[in-house]
């Protein structure tokens, strides 16, 4: 139905670098778009039709990584839009004009927040930004791939991202981990002039909803203690970390990493807790 397709094409008068473009399919029509983006020749695996990062200490491959990076967004991104478009309603011209007319400045909401994952990236916050990544992916996916601007997240479209999220079976806490991610991207977007603050999210839950505790059974810890991994070495391990955690009567695994031989004596095992240091976005 419609396809995305990453190619680079040498610039004219140009034998070291060239540009990246999306050659997009739809209904056996093909249009070709210019991503922004240029890279030198040696830097394009033609076979694979991607880009070849270089040893992570070359000084281009934190250029090449957010290259790599905003160009796996964009054909998701696609992927939203076209899914979003009934075949034959729609001509090669609509999804190209959905794609590329986000916003009319070109620096959207979607933009803003990919911009703050890769920043996450970059501070080495990996848990993050892989945080930020899938609150992004899940808006995306409500809103089929089209930007808005910065004016148009409103208090009603929250509300009807929250209704979409009930409607695909997601959890209140999970809808709410959403929201708050979102509305701590939109603080700093205040934060930077931006937009200004209209207090968008009042009328969504932002809450934490206390659960029922959900316990393994004791036939599937047993099943877990029996299988033979001796084959698996890695994990092997991990099953023997889980079960001594187990044993323990669940001790983190922060604890376990810090277990000297001293600390087990005459049948007791004694810790110093340690607490994690919880990462905001």
């Amino acid at each position: 139905m419609g396809a995305i397709e990453l190619c680079f094409k040498i610039l004219k008068n140009q034998d070291i670098e060239g540009a990246l473009v999306f050659k997009i399919t739809y209904n056996n029509k093909i249009r070709q778009i210019n991503t922004g983006f240029r890279i030198h020749i040696n830097e394009w695996d033609e076979e694979r039709r991607s880009l070849v990062l270089p040893c992570i200490d070359n000084h281009r491959y934190n250029i090449l990584y957010l290259i790599c990076y905003n160009l796996k967004w964009e054909m998701k991104r696609f992927e939203f839009i076209v899914k979003s478009f009934k075949k034959n309603k729609y001509s090669i011209e609509d999804v190209v004009d959905a794609f590329q007319g986000n916003t009319e400045t070109g620096s959207g909401w979607f933009v803003f927040l990919r911009m703050r994952a890769e920043k996450l990236y970059r501070l080495r916050r990996i848990r993050c930004g892989e945080i930020m990544d899938s609150t992004l992916k899940s808006f995306m996916e409500f809103r089929n791939g089209v930007d808005l601007e910065f004016s148009k997240v409103t208090a009603d479209l929250l509300e009807q991202y929250e209704a979409y999220l009930k409607s695909r079976g997601v959890t209140r806490n999970t809808s709410s981990f959403y929201m708050r991610n979102l509305r701590s991207a939109y603080k700093l977007a205040v934060q930077e002039n931006l937009t200004i603050d209209k207090q968008p999210f009042r009328s969504v839950y932002t809450g934490v909803d206390k659960t029922k505790k959900r316990a393994i059974s004791i036939l599937d810890i047993r099943k877990i203690r029996s299988v033979d991994l001796s084959n698996r070495p890695a994990l092997d391990f991990a099953r023997d970390m889980l079960m001594f955690s187990f044993y323990t009567r669940g001790m983190s695994f922060v604890d376990m990493a810090y277990l000297c031989k001293k600390d087990v004596a005459n049948g007791y095992i004694t810790i110093d807790e340690r607490k994690l240091v919880k990462d905001s976005l």
